[in-house]
């Protein structure tokens, strides 16, 4: 009966051994799977605050593109004023072209009236009696 007792002591402390060890293995194990789960949960943040700044980017984009638009019609609308100003403006200037001949007729008789203009008779009190 004794030697009975000892060998199940013997064995439950086995027993005992084998079940601390593989508790310990089982400890270990869960911790990794710990480590792993805040791994993830870190990354899972990292991503939201990366995903978040990206949406603020877009937005970003967005409005610029917004204000983009909103100038390219202001420049178109002003473009087209501009051209059409232009055209009245070119009418305007047809009105006063003229033809090789007359200009060149009208720098002639220009001349003409300042060499006449340059020939002036001065007359003192005393001439102006005479004539």
């Amino acid at each position: 009966m004794i030697e009975t007792s000892i060998k199940k002591v013997k064995d439950g402390t086995k027993i005992a051994n084998a079940t601390s060890k593989a508790l310990n293995e089982i400890v270990i194990d869960v911790t990794k799977a710990s480590d792993l789960v805040q791994n993830i949960a870190t990354a899972s943040y990292e991503q939201s605050s990366g995903v978040e700044q990206i949406n603020q980017g877009i937005n970003q984009i967005a409005n610029v593109v917004q204000s983009t638009s909103a100038t390219s019609e202001q420049t178109a609308s002003a473009s087209e004023e501009l051209f059409n100003q232009a055209e009245l403006l070119k009418n305007e200037v047809a009105t006063f072209k003229f033809r090789d001949n007359e200009t060149e007729s009208l720098i002639k008789n220009k001349t003409n009236l300042s060499e006449t203009n340059s020939n002036e008779i001065h007359l003192t009190n005393e001439e102006f009696g005479k004539y």
